[in-house]
Parts: C-alpha cells; structure tokens; sequence
C-alpha cells in the first residue's frame, strides 16, 4: 500500500508540545516533566537529519515519540514510522496512539 501524500495544508502549530496541549480527546491531563524538557530540547535540534532520543524506562518515551512524529507528519508533511524491536511493544504504541486506555500515558487521537 502506498503511502498518500496530501496537497498543501494550512495547519500551523508551533511545537510537538503545543500540539499536545491542543488535542481534544486525550486521556493524559498533561506532560511530566521529562518529556516536556525532551519536547524541548528536540526543537532545539529539529532541522538535523538523525536524532535520538533517551529517557529511562517508563518516563514516557512513546508519547515524545508519537508526539514529535504527528507534529512533522502535519507541519511538514512527512511520512513517518516508529520501530519497536517486539509485536508486543508494537501493540503497545498502537493502543496509545489511538488512546484507549490500555496504556498509562494514552496520547488520545493523533490522526
């Protein structure tokens, strides 16, 4: 399957952390403190081409991951992917992305 690469788009938002804060349906109240200086410290290098990002297990991780991905998918029009090196943490992230509940840190709807 292709992936569908949309026409131009008017959608303005300023950082991954603005775009948390202006999803509706989350079922996260709000960043914790790493990943909003995680968030922070990425704006700082987003115009690199290979970017890691490292933050103990368990400090959220994902949500950073999902966030940053879904800001330069809509302000960049970007196609992006996240690996997970296991079929569970790849349902894992799923059902974050979709914020089911399932997940401590639930992002909410992304797409």
């Amino acid at each position: 399957m292709a992936f569908k690469i949309p026409q131009k788009s008017s959608v303005s938002i300023k950082d991954p952390e603005s775009l948390f804060r202006d999803l509706r349906d989350r079922t996260v109240e709000g960043l914790l403190a790493q990943q909003a200086d995680m968030l922070r410290n990425y704006m700082d290098h987003v115009d690199n081409r290979d970017i890691a990002l490292e933050l103990p297990t368990g400090s959220g991780k994902t949500l950073v991951g999902l966030l940053i991905a879904e800001w330069r998918r809509r302000t960049k029009r970007e196609r992006c992917v996240l690996l997970c090196p296991t079929k569970q943490l790849v349902h894992q992230v799923v059902e974050q992305a979709k914020g089911n509940g399932s997940s401590p840190n639930g992002v909410g709807r992304l797409s």
